[in-house]
């Protein structure tokens, strides 16, 4: 028997922690409804950092994301920094950053590090064009991290027959034929939005995700991003077993989970290597093979794409086991 010795956390910080879990803020202020932070009356821009938050298990892997509203002629900022109990820390670090150690390397929007962190610190900005703009939102931060402390894949899961979550299927490669090759990223968003009941085109959401300093449309916690602007929460989340990813498909939340398959062959099902790709998690079928849209493939061959739990385990956990986690609720 093999399992993940992995030890994966998930902080949102959201709500009451605007108010109870402040370090320090400057012209922000919250929101009506309590839900998060906005920009105080006549400021045109305001700050805010977080107190510590300790992960027990400690760190050596860690993605911030965010559900930030932006309206037209807003902006915002959004960054962690990592702390060690013996009084190390990193510099704030954000989606412009891309900074490395001898021990830790911050690239472009995850942490993996030789050494064990044990606490971090979020902040953001917002600003606007002038007082009388709309302020951008602050609803919530989140950070996921992980502990890597051996390798190891989970069995495969006992599970009965999830339904597929309905969806659109889109191909990558049958959009702008400019950009298609390289959008796996906004075309697998587009289809889990889709399966939650908003209607989004690969190419309008490759236009809000692209970062025209990295020339990238596959920024993790951009993505995320471009989802809230659509009106759907999220966040990038670890995950290292398959009662997290089980309970999320029974609730009929798609996953967007991301893969690696090697060039040694040791694939299974002769899935063509890749060093990095995102495809959308729907279900299980009654053998218990799970249940994939792959925008690499056209709709005949990836919709509906089945997998080997044992195969998807290899592709996806021994790749990191990163998700995005998208829902309307």
């Amino acid at each position: 028997m093999t399992t993940s010795d992995m030890s994966t956390h998930l902080n949102h910080f959201q709500g009451q922690d605007f108010q109870e879990g402040i370090d320090l803020i400057e012209n922000l202020v919250p929101t009506a409804d309590g839900v998060g932070l906005e920009l105080s009356a006549g400021a045109t821009q305001g700050n805010f950092s977080s107190n510590l938050t300790f992960v027990p298990s400690g760190f050596d892997q860690a993605v911030l994301s965010w559900n930030i509203a932006q309206p037209e002629g807003s902006d915002y900022r959004a960054e962690i920094r990592f702390h060690s109990v013996e009084g190390e820390r990193s510099p704030w670090l954000g989606v412009v950053n891309v900074k490395e150690e001898p021990t830790w390397l911050w690239e472009i929007d995850q942490l993996t590090s030789q050494d064990n962190w044990d606490a971090f610190q979020v902040r953001a900005s917002l600003s606007r064009n002038n007082e009388a703009s709309p302020s951008p939102r602050i609803e919530r931060l989140t950070v996921a991290t992980m502990a890597i402390e051996e390798s190891g894949l989970p069995d495969p899961p006992r599970t009965k027959k999830i339904k597929p979550i309905d969806m659109p299927f889109f191909c990558q490669l049958e959009q702008d034929p400019e950009i298609g090759p390289r959008i796996c990223s906004p075309t697998v968003v587009a289809m889990a939005l889709g399966g939650l009941g908003i209607q989004a085109s690969p190419v309008d959401v490759a236009h809000q995700v692209y970062h025209p300093g990295y020339d990238l449309y596959g920024i993790w916690p951009l993505a995320i991003h471009a989802a809230f602007q659509l009106g759907v929460r999220g966040w990038v989340e670890y995950m290292d077993n398959w009662e997290r990813p089980l309970k999320l498909l029974r609730k009929g939340v798609p996953l967007v989970i991301s893969i690696a398959i090697p060039e040694d062959g040791s694939s299974g099902d002769n899935y063509p290597p890749t060093e990095g790709h995102l495809i959308v998690l729907r279900g299980v079928d009654k053998d218990g093979r799970f249940i994939t849209n792959d925008p690499r493939f056209p709709q005949t061959e990836g919709e509906g794409l089945l997998w080997q739990p044992a195969d998807l385990a290899k592709a996806w956990f021994g790749h990191g086991g990163v998700a995005y986690v998208f829902s309307r609720d």
